[in-house]
């Protein structure tokens, strides 16, 4: 009984597709230029809390491909994505308050965020780009800000 048991789970499991399978899905869709096709990939898989996932949508959001543009609502599948540590997820909410897409334009704040990304040469780079052109006084309140939020992360 066991044995059949067993056998009947891997043949579920041999059968059933794998849950990235959307999310290559959905990439594939997008180069092509199927943004709704790329859509129905990401949705389920960004509601189930993947970070990639979350991240596709806000950039579907962001940029009205395959879904009416909705800059809040882009930003709010960026932060989801950004609270897990994507790293993309960073910049891109970094991009939206240096732009004041769906949010108040913020260089500070979009400093931070760039600063948090600073892990990858892209987040360095825009972080120092940024840096460079903020005022003093915009300088001053990205540094609290940057020290205020170092004393909650966790030490690596």
């Amino acid at each position: 009984m066991r044995k059949i048991g067993f056998a009947a789970f891997v043949g579920i499991l041999l059968l059933s597709p794998p849950a990235a399978a959307g999310y290559g899905e959905g990439n594939e869709a997008y180069q092509q230029g199927d943004y709704q096709t790329a859509y129905r990939e990401w949705l389920p898989l960004a509601e189930e809390g993947s970070s990639k996932a979350q991240n596709k949508m806000g950039v579907l959001y962001a940029t009205g491909r395959g879904v009416r543009r909705d800059p809040k609502l882009a930003m709010k599948w960026f932060l989801r994505s950004a609270e897990s540590g994507n790293t993309d997820a960073h910049i891109n909410v970094g991009r939206m308050y240096e732009q004041g897409h769906g949010v108040q334009r913020n260089l500070p704040k979009a400093y931070l965020w760039y600063h948090m990304a600073a892990r990858s040469q892209k987040g360095k780079d825009m972080r120092d780009r940024l840096w460079r052109e903020m005022t003093p006084r915009e300088r001053k309140e990205a540094r609290r800000l940057r020290s205020s939020t170092e004393r909650f992360r966790p030490r690596q």
